[in-house]
């Protein structure tokens, strides 16, 4: 793939074009949305990893993504809310569980 040899003009072209002929898939949608961070276009990755929400399996990844990518951009209290509904969906996950880890982190860095 593209994104992953560092082309990341190629990857959003790639990724727009299945995205128009609606070849959408929550894997697709992830690595534009991550295609989109690399290439300094975060708000519009946020959106993409909002439109997962409607995964169960993915969701809270997706939630857990978006609060990192809106700490970055300083939106903190976006950003809390995003990493309180990731540890939601993990509150019965293992306490070393790395994801739940990264969001209490951030939480905690937010002072939330």
């Amino acid at each position: 793939m593209a994104w992953k040899q560092g082309d990341i003009p190629g990857a959003l072209r790639g990724l727009e074009a299945a995205r128009a002929l609606d070849l959408f898939a929550v894997s697709a949608r992830w690595y534009l949305a991550e295609v989109f961070v690399e290439a300094g276009r975060p708000l519009e990755a946020v959106d993409l990893f909002l439109s997962i929400d409607n995964s169960p399996t993915w969701s809270p990844f997706a939630r857990l993504r978006v609060a990192e990518v809106l700490e970055s951009v300083g939106d903190p209290e976006r950003a809390a809310e995003q990493y309180r509904a990731a540890l939601a969906a993990w509150g019965e996950a293992d306490v070393g569980f790395e994801p739940r880890v990264r969001a209490e982190s951030g939480l905690a860095r937010l002072g939330g």
